[in-house]
């Protein structure tokens, strides 16, 4: 059961006010439930309706049985979103990692996600750009422009995406082309000298049969840290994204789209800061990090570089009761990284990282057209992926502080720890999904995937040192394992009026097993690991009130997981880390997620989302070594999950006012409230973040005809200091600590055409 503070339950009860108290302001209007007009159509103004593709076919939001948080290319403008980080504390539920920067991502939804960093690692909640699956997660932190929308859907979608949706998908779609020219560009400048700069342009070419729009972002910032041993500003980057679409229409019924896209990343990567576990708050080194909250004391270089490049076509057709779609992809990445990993001006570990993920991707569906009671899709799924990895592990000065290690002549030379090995993926999939209305007012689900997945890993670890023979840690090996899953929906959905329904489903989950990419020092390191399942239940419900000015969603769930992959660190019999990743746990997931939107009166609009969690362990038994380094069975069981605060919240406040016939200016507000959350299985206290607030504000002048906006910005105003990831790396009595976004404040400008 979960506990809410007084302090959370008025910051509730203020929003609901706010809510009602905006709705009672409506001068006038009919009854709850208004059906004196279709479904999502306003009078004079009202909420603008999105239209999501979350079924593989286009409906209205309010219309999908499944949670869902979309945001229109309104809604992301005005958020002055530019990466996929920013949709944290605007979704329910919705938790990102940073540990290794925007390149290695883990992901939490209502719980779920996997705390692992390694390129190996594969996420539970799936990330797609424009219908494909993005693989690498170096890859999946997307810089956010010229898009359509966003879908971020909660909840197992073991169905028409698939696998490794445990915990649900992210869906990032580009504006299409079309026949109309078109243009926007955006210049935004802010504090740390920070700029970014988006734009784009489309039209028609042939008329009526080839289009395209071609888009791109530039983005940098000095960082907002500081690195005292160099005299230099730290977090610093320079990225860059560009996206080509071509649209040919031959005919009325067919549709060829190429979508042609890149990147480059260039950045000072994530900045880890050292708190040192030992008394006086020092480190096993000696050393003790003495600056601000936002100052780091390191010698190493460290930096992060992602380039990427993809492609994809997709065809449609048309035909009188049915139609094809087929969408072939391809996508690569390269990454490299350098980090200080002991925090520290001394030269005890420099880690380096180095690997390139190549995918392709084949997905074929068959759907039916037309307005009879049937609705079904089926279709056909493969996926290839190649990882290498070539990583390099500098740790001499503290191997041989432990004894791990001989000395050598130079007691100073570096000790390097080679890393190398090969993934090769294989997943291959069927699937159907069925809808069928019993009566005018109640339709039933049902979906089924069959999916088979392949790995084979070659790995190896050694000392890459002449002097010590190469000696090897974990003997070369070839690694072959396949699973097979079927997962599935069962669904009923029951609209009592044009503007509310209600849905209950069951969805089943899997995502695949593998092979821990950090497996360095010891063979038990590299024991594969099995998929985990779930067993997901959902009741909920989607309304719209006040003549379409209110609309207010909702989903209760309860989820039950087996064989949970957990990634964890302990301490190896040599005093070295050792990283494990196993089936060790079962859990329990249970939780609720409302979202409202009101306009009550014309340019006001108010808008709201909460999530509660109570995720934990049900059964996991571990070991882990004692103080005489010893392994001893240790039990997490009832420790809350990683990744999954209590309470989620946001909400946020505009109001577009007139000032003259041609201008119109426009306020706005932010905010969110994150409760405490553990970055460990053990929950210790020091491996945690308390509850803190968020608040960003906006001050917007446009043109009538919104042609053109100026705006001053901020984030963080409130200067909130607090953490996003913490590693625990008991062996170096240290963790490395992630910071969150300093306060910044800035200047935009704004064209459309």
């Amino acid at each position: 059961m979960i506990n809410f503070t007084k302090f959370r339950s008025a910051a509730l009860s203020a929003s609901c006010l706010t809510l009602v108290s905006g709705a009672v302001a409506i001068p006038a209007f009919g009854p709850a439930f208004a059906q004196d007009k279709p479904a999502g159509e306003a009078g004079s103004f009202g909420i603008e309706e999105i239209i999501v593709t979350s079924q593989r076919r286009a409906e209205s939001l309010q219309t999908v049985p499944i949670a869902i948080t979309a945001f229109s290319a309104s809604d992301i403008e005005k958020r002055h979103f530019n990466t996929a980080l920013a949709l944290v504390g605007q979704t329910p539920n919705l938790v990102i990692k940073t540990s290794q920067g925007e390149a290695k991502p883990t992901i939490f939804l209502r719980g779920m996600g996997f705390n692992d960093f390694n390129a190996t690692a594969v996420g539970a909640v799936g990330v797609y750009n424009d219908e494909v699956y993005i693989g690498g997660a170096s890859n999946q932190l997307v810089q956010m422009f010229d898009l359509e929308r966003v879908e971020v859907l909660r909840g197992p979608q073991g169905t028409l995406y698939g696998r490794n949706t445990t915990g649900g998908a992210i869906n990032f779609i580009a504006r299409k082309p079309d026949n109309d020219l078109s243009a926007t560009a955006y210049a935004s400048y802010g504090r740390f000298n920070s700029v970014d700069l988006q734009g784009a342009i489309g039209g028609g070419l042939v008329d009526d049969k080839l289009s395209a729009r071609v888009a791109g972002t530039y983005s940098r910032s000095d960082g907002d840290q500081f690195n005292e041993f160099t005299q230099k500003r730290a977090g610093g980057y320079e990225k860059w994204a560009g996206r080509l679409l071509l649209k040919l229409t031959p005919s009325d019924n067919t549709e060829f789209l190429l979508n042609v896209h890149g990147g480059n990343n260039d950045s000072d990567g994530t900045i880890l800061h050292n708190e040192g576990l030992l008394p006086g708050g020092v480190d096993a080194f000696g050393f003790k990090e003495t600056g601000g909250f936002y100052t780091i004391d390191q010698n190493l270089p460290y930096f992060t570089r992602i380039k990427s490049f993809g492609t994809s076509f997709t065809a449609k057709l048309d035909f009188e009761t049915v139609s094809l779609t087929t969408i072939s992809a391809y996508e690569q990445v390269k990454y490299q990284n350098r980090n200080d990993a002991d925090a520290s001006p001394l030269d005890f570990i420099d880690l380096n990282y180095k690997d390139r993920q190549h995918q392709f991707s084949q997905e074929l569906r068959l759907a039916s057209r037309g307005e009879g009671p049937w609705d079904w899709i089926i279709g056909g799924y493969y996926y290839t992926e190649d990882l290498k990895a070539d990583n390099l592990y500098d740790i001499g000065q503290f191997a041989r502080a432990l004894g791990a290690v001989p000395d050598l002549d130079d007691p100073n030379a570096p000790l390097r720890i080679a890393q190398p090995y090969d993934q090769d993926s294989r997943s291959y999939a069927v699937f159907g999904q069925t809808s069928y209305a019993i009566t005018e007012k109640v339709k039933a689900t049902l979906g089924l995937r069959w999916t088979r997945d392949r790995k084979a890993m070659v790995f190896r670890t050694f000392a890459d040192e002449p002097s010590l023979g190469f000696a090897p840690l974990i003997p070369e090996t070839l690694s072959k394992n396949t699973w097979n899953a079927v997962t599935g929906r069962v669904g009923v959905d029951y609209q009592v009026t044009d503007d509310a329904m209600l849905y209950a489903s069951y969805n089943r989950g899997y995502k695949s097993g593998g092979y821990n990419g950090g497996a360095l020092f010891d063979p038990i390191e590299a024991t594969p690991f099995n998929p985990e399942k779930v067993n997901a239940y959902e009741v909920g419900f989607k309304t719209r009130w006040l003549d379409n000015r209110l609309t207010l969603n909702g989903a209760l769930f309860y989820n039950n997981y087996s064989d949970l992959q957990v990634f964890r660190f302990i301490t190896g019999e040599n005093g070295l880390p050792v990283t494990l990743v196993d089936n060790a746990a079962s859990a329990r997931i249970k939780g609720f997620e409302l979202e409202a939107s009101l306009v009550p009166v014309e340019g006001l609009r108010i808008d709201m989302g909460l999530g509660l969690l109570d995720a934990k362990y049900q059964d996991f038994i571990t070991q882990a070594p004692d103080q005489t380094g010893n392994f001893v069975n240790i039990d997490l069981s009832g420790n809350r999950l990683v990744g999954a605060p209590k309470v989620t919240y946001s909400g946020s406040i505009e109001y577009a006012v007139p000032v003259t016939d041609s201008l119109v200016v426009t306020p706005r507000a932010e905010w969110s409230y994150t409760s405490k959350q553990f970055f460990d299985t053990s929950n210790d206290p020091l491996l945690s973040q308390d509850g803190y607030w968020l608040m960003n504000a906006s001050l917007t002048l446009s043109s009538a005809d919104s042609r053109y906006e100026l705006a001053v910005w901020g984030r963080n105003i409130l200067g909130e200091k607090y953490n996003l990831d913490k590693v625990p790396l008991a062996n170096f009595g240290l963790n490395q600590v992630v910071r969150g976004t300093r306060s910044s404040y800035g200047v935009s400008l704004r064209f459309r055409y």
